[in-house]
């Protein structure tokens, strides 16, 4: 369960204590509020803000000198889990934000911090809003199509089809910033936030590509193959 939605809980059961208080004891009402904030924050989990843009939620959140060490809850009991500390960027903690990343050219890391910042939140947007579907159904028209007639006339070349499909897509085309998906109009002048994008749009259109002639090839392949058969017959 998500922090803020133990957040809204303890504002409603604050109301609620304050109209108790107009029929119970003031000292009855208080020790009722302290026990309910002290039971939601033990539930409330931190998020950590991967360099990926990715976000994960945890609690009793440790860092080493390189590791990253915090409990995730499966079902009722709770999981600890290990992240290199390279790969976060942050950790949010009831609103308040500790960055991890450090600026460091010798380690790689180019961006300012408040350009990585930007970098992460196009990457959030780009995982929310881009949805290049559109490499997937080209890659699968393609590829079988030609998978089905080189199938048909029996030529070996076939095998070759959803590698070509796949880097065609992948050279050719370019990925697309979803404007509706962008969080605030002005980071698309910022080199940093449509670099951490188009870094994830791209990712999703390869992979659509790749999928897309993989299932057309086989589908081609096999419907080739049939009519090949039913040709030599």
């Amino acid at each position: 369960m998500k922090a803020c939605k133990y957040k809204d809980k303890t504002i409603l059961l604050l109301v609620f204590c304050l109209l108790l208080g107009k029929t119970f004891p003031m000292k009855i009402s208080a020790i009722f509020i302290c026990f309910i904030f002290l039971v939601t924050s033990s539930f409330a989990q931190d998020k950590i803000i991967m360099m990926n843009g990715k976000i994960l939620e945890g609690t009793d959140i440790k860092i080493d000198t390189d590791e990253l060490r915090y409990k995730e809850m499966k079902g009722n009991k709770p999981k600890e889990r290990i992240l290199e500390k390279y790969r976060v960027f942050a950790i949010e903690k009831n609103g308040k934000e500790d960055v991890i990343y450090k600026y460091d050219t010798l380690e790689g890391n180019f961006y300012t911090e408040d350009e990585m910042r930007l970098f992460v939140y196009g990457q959030q947007d780009a995982w929310a809003g881009s949805k290049p579907a559109w490499t997937g159904i080209v890659g699968a028209a393609v590829s079988g199509s030609t998978a089905y007639f080189l199938a048909r006339e029996g030529n070996f070349i076939v095998v070759l089809v959803p590698i070509v499909s796949y880097l065609g897509l992948a050279i050719l085309s370019r990925p697309k910033i979803n404007k509706s998906s962008v969080r605030n109009k002005d980071y698309l002048g910022e080199g940093a936030y449509v670099d951490g994008y188009t870094r994830i749009a791209a990712s999703k259109k390869n992979k659509n590509a790749l999928w897309g002639s993989i299932g057309g090839f086989l589908v081609g392949f096999t419907a080739g193959l049939g009519a090949n058969d039913f040709k030599l017959d």
